[in-house]
């Protein structure tokens, strides 16, 4: 079966540094995938050229068939990305954030308002609604990122770096998701064919980490 996520002979340079050097994926769909490693890998530039942030300077990537390099607005449309560092509008209201996404990928109006409420009790901000972006802790900033990221309802979805500042473990399983939540949300929802989850475990954070106990 064709992966989902393909990328053959990636090279990503920044002048003399090789970031990226011909990186081969097969991701296949519905699969949990995750890249792991130190500061300077090249993971968060793999996520930047498989979200169509980066041109690589060899190779190519596909996502859901469509190619990074030749139809990136064909793998926009497919693909939910979170960085790791978000914007937010400090001036709108929660609902007013995701509204405003919504209309940037032609999500009409009715079925706006019925996913911007879905989504909030998805990611447990139902009772934020009517609150400005800039009056929610940063945690719950990163939690309605990730309703950003799901506004468009996308087959495939990046998430970079989420661990740092507690964001994975501030959250119950599935970011958060109760049981009975993920049960009724997850049909409409979580139809991602995959996850690509990038876990930051920086060896200056582990030792950090280790010297803390």
């Amino acid at each position: 079966m064709t992966g989902i996520v393909r990328a053959t002979g990636l090279v990503k340079r920044y002048d003399k540094t090789v970031a990226v050097a011909g990186l081969d994926l097969d991701v296949a769909q519905g699969e949990i995938f995750g890249l792991v490693g130190p500061n300077g890998a090249g993971k968060t530039t793999t996520l930047r050229i498989l979200a169509t942030l980066l041109v690589p300077d060899r190779g190519d990537a596909e996502i859901a068939g469509a190619s990074v390099r030749r139809n990136p607005n064909d793998v926009r449309r497919v693909l939910g990305y979170m960085p790791d560092s978000f914007g937010v509008y400090d001036d709108m209201k929660v609902w007013e954030y995701l509204d405003f996404f919504a209309r940037c990928y032609g999500i009409p109006a009715d079925r706006r308002r019925r996913m911007i409420g879905d989504l909030l009790e998805l990611v447990d901000l139902g009772s934020k609604r009517d609150v400005y972006v800039q009056g929610l802790s940063r945690g719950m900033q990163q939690r309605l990122c990730l309703a950003h990221t799901l506004v468009h309802d996308p087959l495939v979805l990046l998430l970079d770096e989420t661990d740092p500042g507690g964001f994975v473990r501030e959250w119950k399983p599935v970011y958060g998701i109760t049981p009975d939540k993920h049960r009724a949300y997850a049909a409409q929802w979580f139809t991602l064919a995959l996850v690509l989850l990038l876990i930051y475990v920086g060896v200056n954070t582990r030792r950090h980490s280790e010297g803390s106990h």
